[in-house]
């Protein structure tokens, strides 16, 4: 059984796609914006990230972080706790969509948040709860399991809404 914020991001995304289908999932528009499948694509491969991370230190039995800037902490504080994930930002290029098929983008996503489910479960245990530390997001800083959690389902409904404007 997944966390409820984890559940409550996987219904937010399979609730986004359900009954879609169609080469125009797989096909930019004329903006240039992602298409559908990319942007589900990306969802799951920041999911499946997270995944990498939480598993480099739940091996090494440490949690990988760094110090966090005041800038960072702002930048938590805003996602986190306030829900506002800014437009505009261009996505790193290890999260960037390489151009799977659709089908295949809200597999690999639905996987991905149980694996991570799973992955942030086993830190809270190793390292001491859902509030401390275990890793670090690679603009805004360490985070802990609760706000991994929660930034997941914030991008994940920031996303859901570019799904929603594109297939209407």
């Amino acid at each position: 059984m997944l966390h409820p914020v984890v559940a409550e991001t996987r219904r937010l995304l399979m609730s986004a796609v359900e009954g879609l289908e169609g080469p125009r999932l797989e096909t930019r528009g004329a903006d240039g914006r992602w298409s559908v499948a990319e942007i589900v694509e990306h969802l799951a491969l920041t999911y499946e990230g997270t995944v990498r991370g939480l598993r480099r230190s739940i091996e090494n039995k440490q949690p990988w972080i760094a110090p966090v800037s005041f800038r960072q902490r702002v930048i938590r504080f805003a996602i986190v706790e306030l829900g506002y994930f800014p437009s505009g930002r261009e996505a790193p290029a290890h999260v960037r969509p390489s151009g799977v098929s659709f089908v295949e983008a809200v597999s690999r996503a639905d996987a991905g948040l149980t694996a991570m489910d799973a992955a942030l479960v086993e830190a809270a245990a190793q390292f001491g709860g859902d509030r401390v530390p275990v890793l670090k997001h690679p603009n805004i800083g360490a985070f802990s399991v609760r706000d991994w959690r929660r930034f997941h389902r914030i991008h994940t409904r920031h996303h859901v809404r570019h799904i929603a404007s594109r297939v209407t």
